[in-house]
């Protein structure tokens, strides 16, 4: 038998090329790789890093030469064409920069917020906080100074949005306290008090350790003030007001606003007794005269008070003109009024602040290592010996009695019959019927 030839050329090519590709060495992926799914190319990561990073240097070209709407856009490009590479991550940034650059500052915030967003992990993530932060600083001061320009085009609630966001962004930094206390400022400045105190006892609440808390407290005192100087009412605005104040002193007793807050807390004093004597003057305009005279003799118990003389005066001719308006059934009238506790032997001042300044304010929980587990604690079981009860127990009870003696005698309840019932005493039950025995006879017929 002759040998097979090979008689088709390129069969023959065919055969060759593979005999070379089995006699090179391989490795064991490699040669996977021929029967196997295609691995991806760990070099294109890099490829990617290299182009973005060649893009990115056609922008700082840009930027060189004061290009600037070029450069931006170049870098705006880098962040869509390749949004994953380190690249990216400084475009996004410099975007941010351009349009702070150009005075829109609008703009130029929400750029810096998508990089806080997509790019947490870069080295510019504090930078980008603090550019945040500035943006809206910057616009706040130049509003307060009247000056046109970067900042013009912020109206107070997108401030204070902005400054909510930074917080958000960073709860744990040095801008989340500094952004709660400036978005404060800029309601109070905006005459919005009411969202203006919340800012301010929210910032107390959760920063109490911050050096800006005590003036926080302070000015939540000074707009309440603010809101009672122009309230009509009988004073309850003035007590809440007094309540903030004393507040900076339980909380803050070392605080540099304590001896002003004393003052503050004395001129309210005033206040109030100011009020008392325009109460009265009013009832007594309006014929009232018995509550007329309750509310000067208020202002007659603080000998301090501006319209002491006054209020004196009237009493001494409400007595003359309406002396039944001092009594009430036939009794005088007696006025519970402020009393001053400073002058009374007593008096050993206020209560110790720093005690209750932070004992009863929760901490707020940053981790989960602050969560502390409720231990468990299993009660006392009492003691026989000394616990046991000191009189005999109710009829019922499980315990035995004190002696150790079980009862013998035990109450029974009387049973009352009906009159047509029999006695049970006096008629005894009947006698069972036993049947006789059968006679003789009878068993003999039987059989």
């Amino acid at each position: 038998m002759r040998p097979a030839t090979l008689t088709n050329p390129r069969r023959a090519i065919w055969l060759a090329a593979l005999l070379l590709t089995l006699a090179a060495p391989l490795s064991a992926d490699a040669f996977l790789g021929i029967f196997g799914k295609k691995k991806s190319n760990p070099a294109a990561g890099a490829g990617e890093e290299n182009a973005a990073l060649a893009l990115y240097n056609q922008g700082t070209t840009a930027e060189l030469a004061k290009d600037y709407g070029k450069a931006r856009d170049i870098y705006r490009q880098v962040v869509h064409l390749y949004p994953a590479t380190n690249a990216a991550a400084q475009s996004q940034f410099k975007v941010g920069e351009f349009y702070e650059r150009e005075g829109k500052e609008q703009k130029a915030f929400d750029a810096y917020q998508l990089f806080i967003t997509d790019y947490k992990g870069s080295s510019l993530f504090s930078q980008a906080i603090e550019r945040q932060f500035n943006i809206v600083k910057t616009a706040r001061d130049n509003k307060k100074k009247g000056i046109l320009g970067f900042g013009g085009g912020l109206h107070t609630s997108d401030q204070v949005e902005m400054l909510d966001q930074i917080a958000k962004n960073a709860p744990f930094s040095k801008y989340a306290p500094e952004s709660r206390f400036l978005a404060a400022e800029i309601q109070r400045e905006a005459k919005d008090y009411d969202s203006a105190i919340i800012q301010y006892q929210t910032f107390v609440r959760e920063y109490p350790d911050n050096p800006k808390a005590p003036a926080a407290q302070y000015q939540v005192a000074q707009l309440l003030q603010e809101e009672a100087a122009s309230a009509n009412n009988d004073g309850s605005q003035l007590g809440l007001t007094r309540n903030a104040y004393e507040e900076v002193l339980i909380q803050f007793p070392d605080s540099a606003l304590a001896s002003d807050v004393r003052q503050q807390l004395s001129n309210l004093d005033q206040q109030q007794l100011a009020k008392y004597f325009e109460i009265a003057k009013f009832y007594e305009k309006t014929d009232k005269y018995p509550a007329a005279v309750i509310y000067y003799q208020r202002v007659t118990k603080q000998p301090a008070a501006k319209d002491f003389d006054a209020a004196k005066e009237r009493l001494a001719a409400l007595r003359e003109s309406h002396p039944e308006a001092f009594t009430e059934g036939g009794k005088p009238i007696v006025v519970e009024a402020t009393t001053d506790v400073k002058s009374r032997d007593d008096y050993v001042g206020p209560p110790n602040l720093a005690a209750l300044s932070k004992s009863n304010t929760s901490k707020i929980r940053n981790s989960m290592d602050d969560v502390v587990p409720t231990p468990m604690e299993e009660p006392d079981l009492p003691d026989t010996e000394t616990e046991r009860p000191t009189e005999e127990p109710s009829p019922g009870l499980l315990l035995p009695p004190i002696n150790g003696e079980m009862e013998t005698e035990v109450e029974t309840e009387e049973l009352t019959l009906p009159p047509s019932a029999p006695s049970l005493e006096s008629s005894p039950p009947p006698a069972p019927v036993i049947p006789a025995p059968p006679s003789t006879a009878q068993t003999d017929s039987q059989e």
